[in-house]
């Protein structure tokens, strides 16, 4: 940002921050039920467990070559089908390197490409469907 825009950006982020944090201190979120609590510290805890050879960024990027090709066939969507199988097999089979419980943003990769992985299927299933 040019000049004064940098200093006026970092004060408004930093007030803008204390206000969040004022207002958060002091909001109810209601009760969240114990298994969700549970259910979400299982699946990070089985994300660190796993000890594998795949890499994240390589699942990720298998994916997003899959679904960006632009020739959709009945036979392209059947092997869409397939390799969403295949790279939810490889992502049972990665390992996270960063184990911080704090600002683990590898961690939110995991988690954010799971949920893909679970779209992915979906949309493929449902494209084959279609046909």
């Amino acid at each position: 940002l040019p000049g004064n825009e940098l200093a006026a950006a970092v004060v408004f982020a930093k007030l803008a921050g204390a206000a969040i944090a004022g207002k958060l201190g002091t909001a109810s979120y209601g009760n969240v039920p114990s298994y969700a609590t549970s259910n979400a510290s299982d699946e990070i805890e089985g994300l660190f467990g796993q000890k594998g050879s795949h890499k994240l960024g390589l699942v990720r990027k298998n994916l997003r070559q899959a679904f960006n090709s632009q020739a959709h066939t009945a036979a392209s969507d059947e092997q869409h089908v397939g390799l969403v199988h295949s790279l939810r097999e490889q992502f049972g089979q990665i390992a996270l390197h960063d184990k911080n419980r704090r600002f683990n943003t590898e961690l939110l990769e995991a988690l954010e490409l799971d949920r893909l992985l679970d779209v992915a299927d979906a949309v493929a299933k449902a494209s084959v469907a279609a046909l």
